[in-house]
């Protein structure tokens, strides 16, 4: 159930005129938040400016009962002159900006637009799902936290490789700082190959990730299917050739084997595999 203040009630129950907008507030993985509105002009609300640039506009929440995902439809019409850091807001969605990206949206109720508005917060909570990207347009699905519901059950397994995601504090323990290097983009770099200044030993990075931290693949991550001393083979290619001088950042993969914990990482303690329980045969 939303939870609205006195004042709100007292707003909706009168005979007062009154007028609405919606707040949208974007939560990116770094921390970054991005303030958008519905309305006409910029809001400022709680210490924030909710801009009204890009448009923004979205179809009726969907919400249920019981334990479905509920979710909504939302899309953001850009400027070519709305930028997220240095980019548009397609090369945002498609470089991985707003991979993992929470939506909250808020009804803001206003008698006057010079005054503070009312706010109906947590509106619809929910996760960013890309459905289309055009050059006027960019197409959402937003589908609410109680999608983490479908996660099945049970969740560990008996099974020789190991199951815990990699880095992960409660499980694995790796510490990813430790496993984690930086480098620069050398010339000759193409969508698939980076050439770089790296000089660990051959394999050493392979089912890693980098993530480019400048030029125009800022922010976009792709796992590296082979790792050659000073070249950085990419599973999936870039959409844009990375320039000489780029930075990136990438760690070490893992292949969750016992033998890999044991000689990459040193971590057999933690290893939450279970190599020795026998395969399953048939006998004939």
């Amino acid at each position: 159930m939303k939870q609205a203040s006195t004042e709100l009630i007292t707003l909706l129950t009168s005979n007062t005129t009154f007028t609405t907008c919606d707040f949208y507030t974007i939560t990116l993985l770094d921390g970054t938040y991005i303030y958008l509105t519905s309305s006409d002009i910029n809001i400022a609300y709680n210490g924030h400016t909710y801009l009204n640039s890009p448009l923004v506009s979205r179809d009726n929440i969907s919400a249920s009962s019981g334990v479905s995902v509920d979710s909504l439809t939302m899309t953001i019409f850009p400027n070519i002159t709305d930028l997220i850091g240095t980019l548009t807001w397609q090369k945002a969605f498609r470089n991985g900006t707003f991979d993992g990206a929470t939506i909250q949206i808020d009804k803001a109720f206003f008698t006057d637009w010079t005054e503070t508005p009312l706010v109906l917060e947590k509106l619809f909570l929910g996760k960013v799902d890309v459905d289309n990207i055009s050059r006027s347009e960019i197409k959402l699905d937003i589908k609410s936290v109680t999608e983490i519901l479908n996660i099945s059950v049970p969740k560990i397994l008996y099974q020789a490789n190991c199951p815990w995601l990699l880095y992960d504090a409660a499980t694995c323990k790796v510490n990813k700082s430790s496993f984690t290097f930086s480098g620069i983009v050398q010339s000759g770099s193409t969508l698939t190959s980076i050439k770089c200044d790296l000089i660990q030993s051959d394999d050493y990075f392979n089912q890693g990730v980098i993530l480019f931290n400048s030029g125009v693949n800022i922010n976009i991550k792709r796992s590296v299917k082979i790792y050659i001393t000073g070249e950085i083979v990419l599973i999936n290619p870039l959409q844009y050739i990375p320039s000489s001088g780029d930075t990136f950042s990438i760690y070490v993969g893992c292949n969750h084997t016992l033998e890999d914990c044991t000689d990459t990482f040193s971590n057999e303690a933690n290893y939450g595999g279970c190599p020795f329980v026998p395969i399953s045969e048939n006998i004939y």
